[in-house]
């Protein structure tokens, strides 16, 4: 077989594939004892998921640049965040050296700026790695699969490349995720809430972070918070990063307030002599998708009976059709299904749109009773 890399970046590569694999292999181990500190726990699956990743990196690097360029002046090895960023920069060039990476690639350009994507998860992923590694602090297994699964992507997107695909026909498969993105961070949101020790709050912020979709906007901003939150956790850097996160596009995934504990209630409506929060004192605004489902379809059941039809905007329409009830936690039956009160006017908002109808499908076969969603939309009035 003809040598299409440099002997050292093969070594590379496959090292990254072998690391990877172990790291899957080391998730199904059954556990033989109770860890006195459960912050251990997957510490050495998080530790070789950012060493494959590092190793990879390294592979690009040594083929573009030579084996020197993974080396410090002194002639130590540079740290995983110095081959991240020396990759980038090498992605970033788009020179002549990282022409056998785009070898018979049909959308270079596509490919190039994919690559840089997952940086920004790498990027997150160091930090974690350097935890398991050098502190013995390792993440929950769900949040194992995630960084695992974006090495992976990573490995099998670089193997397009026809000069790297014949050394890594052993990339294992992704493992499948069994909870979705919203259930995982609610997990970790719990456990940020309920934990007293700074170190516990620091891994759950940072694996919120790693699972999330997409990162937030202006990583430059942040990014400073988070990679010392791995080192030296301090309260005011986990506020920051979470206060970030709600200000993100996925700010509906992440459901908690600046205060850690609540006071206990209970709403007695037109009591005088309770506090006044009855629903429409507790939020002067409502910013989730959920909690704005709740308000829409409750303001129209009380104007309906008005006789006065205030349906939901549209918007809100497709923000529910896109991320579906169960991801946003709404709920609905032991069958899945919404009640009838919540729906019609969800179906209603999208018949009298003026442009193309919502997609009224979704809504009709997720309600519980149809004959009494009919008698709702045969109302006079509507």
């Amino acid at each position: 077989m003809p040598m299409y890399l440099k002997k050292d970046s093969i070594r590379f590569l496959e090292s990254s594939i072998e690391t990877i694999s172990m790291a899957i292999t080391s998730l199904g181990i059954p556990e033989r004892i109770d860890l006195r500190n459960n912050l251990a726990k997957n510490s050495v699956t998080i530790g070789m998921t950012g060493i494959s990743a590092e190793l990879a990196m390294s592979a690009i690097l040594t083929q573009a640049n030579g084996k020197k360029s993974l080396l410090l002046p002194s002639g130590y090895y540079k740290s995983a965040s110095n081959i991240l960023e020396d990759f980038k920069k090498l992605i970033k060039e788009r020179n002549l050296k990282i022409s056998f990476l785009i070898k018979d690639v049909d959308d270079m350009e596509k490919m190039l700026n994919d690559i840089l994507n997952k940086l920004s998860k790498f990027k997150l992923l160091m930090p974690l790695r350097a935890s398991g590694v050098h502190a013995g602090i390792g993440v929950s297994k769900d949040v194992c699969i995630v960084a695992i699964n974006d090495v992976i992507d990573f490995l099998s997107l670089i193997s397009k490349s026809s000069r790297i695909k014949p050394y890594t026909f052993s990339i294992p498969k992704k493992i499948e995720i069994i909870k979705e993105n919203q259930i995982l961070i609610d997990e970790l949101i719990e456990k940020l809430k309920s934990s007293n020790d700074i170190v516990e709050k620091a891994n759950a912020i940072a694996s919120i972070y790693l699972v999330a979709p997409e990162l937030p906007e202006h990583s430059e901003i942040w990014m400073d918070s988070f990679e010392k939150l791995m080192i030296s956790p301090k309260a005011n850097d986990i506020s920051f990063l979470l206060d970030t996160l709600k200000d993100s596009k996925y700010a509906s995934l992440i459901k908690v307030s600046k205060n850690e504990l609540g006071l206990p209630v209970v709403v007695e409506k037109d009591n005088p002599l309770s506090i006044p929060i009855e629903p429409q004192f507790l939020k002067k605004s409502f910013t989730s998708i959920k909690d704005r489902f709740y308000a829409d379809t409750r303001v129209s059941n009380g104007r309906l009976e008005e006789n006065i039809l205030d349906v939901p905007p549209i918007d809100s329409i497709y923000e529910i059709f896109t991320f579906k009830f169960e991801k946003l936690g709404i709920k609905s039956d032991k069958n899945g299904l919404i009640s009838h009160n919540e729906t019609w006017s969800l179906i209603c908002s999208s018949l009298t749109y003026a442009g193309t109808i919502g997609p009224i499908w979704y809504f009709i076969r997720k309600t519980d009773n149809i004959n009494q969603l009919k008698a709702y939309l045969q109302n006079p009035f509507l």
